[in-house]
């Protein structure tokens, strides 16, 4: 489960994941929205079950 304000940001394709955890991203996104949000460069590891969700959101929503 993401925290509130990095689900948001991942359901509108400002950021997506690695299946590694680590956080991609949109360069467009703001640097201050960035720091306000404290974002981490890396999560828990995901289930490999999630990783075909996670490769589809890169494909599919990812700006």
């Amino acid at each position: 489960m993401l925290a509130a304000h990095i689900d948001t940001l991942f359901d509108q394709g400002w950021l997506s994941f690695r299946n590694n955890g680590q956080i991609l991203i949109n360069t467009e996104l703001n640097n201050e929205v960035k720091e306000y949000l404290s974002l981490p460069e890396k999560i828990s590891l995901f289930s490999i079950l999630s990783h075909n969700d996670l490769e589809w959101h890169r494909d599919n929503i990812l700006r």
